[in-house]
């Protein structure tokens, strides 16, 4: 599968960078990719995202 991105590293690694930006803005997320594959992590990722929405809201 091939995914457009900024960055030229595999989706995994994508995923695993995503999900310690978000461990960094407080998110409640584990900072390693789930053994479920790359659905699960996006799924996660994407409930994670409030954290950045609250962030927004405070500035």
């Amino acid at each position: 599968m091939s995914v457009p991105a900024f960055i030229d590293i595999s989706e995994e690694d994508q995923a695993a960078e995503l999900r310690a930006y978000l461990k960094s803005k407080g998110a409640e997320i584990s900072e390693e990719n789930s053994e479920g594959g790359l659905h699960v992590d996006l799924a996660q990722i994407i409930e994670a995202c409030d954290v950045c929405l609250k962030e927004d809201d405070k500035g």
